[in-house]
């Protein structure tokens, strides 16, 4: 990691994505509605992706018509690759971005809540203004998603709970807002995320 003022280098964005609605479909997580984007708008209101020449509101976006509760804290969710290789060796396979969080930047080590508690930055590659998170805070796992990872949908409580634990504190990423809560922003892979609190 490398040092800049007062803040450290987490890693480059390596992918953006959106998820147009909630993917617990049926009571079971479903990976498909899961679009790459290329660049994310990012707003008051939530995370719009430009996505093949369209824009698509995220599933957590203020104006989307299947969201149910609408939080500024949950604008923006951020996941690490190391976090991925951590699930891979666990469940055998966890495709990058399948946990549908909006940013997954290339980071080797497991990351904790801690590490973010200073807030995040977002650090263009174009060289324009730096974009001002929240503290982060973690994205809860839920049964569906744990169920998805084990490749079991009929798994018993005994068999999830302790995976589920597994993917808690960060794991399964975090959730995070803009700091200034009436700006917007664009995020693009090859921008760099920087921590505040530096890693430790």
């Amino acid at each position: 990691m490398t040092p800049r003022g007062e803040h450290e280098l987490l890693g480059p964005i390596v992918k953006c994505q959106v998820s147009a609605k909630g993917l617990i479909q049926d009571g079971r997580y479903r990976d498909g509605d899961i679009i790459d984007a290329s660049e994310l708008h990012l707003g008051v209101d939530g995370v719009v992706g430009w996505c093949d020449g369209k824009a698509v509101l995220n599933h957590h976006h203020r104006l989307n018509p299947r969201l149910r509760n609408w939080r500024p804290g949950r604008l923006l969710s951020v996941g690490f690759t190391g976090h991925y290789a951590a699930m891979a060796d666990r469940f055998g396979s966890a495709p990058i971005g399948c946990a549908a969080e909006n940013i997954i930047v290339e980071c080797d080590r497991i990351v904790s809540v801690d590490d973010l508690a200073g807030g995040l930055q977002v650090r263009p590659a174009d060289g324009s203004a730096t974009i001002d998170l929240e503290p982060a805070a973690v994205a809860k796992p839920c049964v569906p998603f744990t169920k998805y990872l084990l490749g079991d949908p009929d798994a018993s409580d005994e068999v999830v709970a302790p995976n589920r634990a597994f993917l808690d504190d960060g794991m399964r990423g975090f959730v995070l807002g803009l700091a200034d809560r009436t700006g917007s922003a664009v995020v693009r892979p090859g921008d760099e995320l920087w921590a505040a609190a530096g890693l430790r």
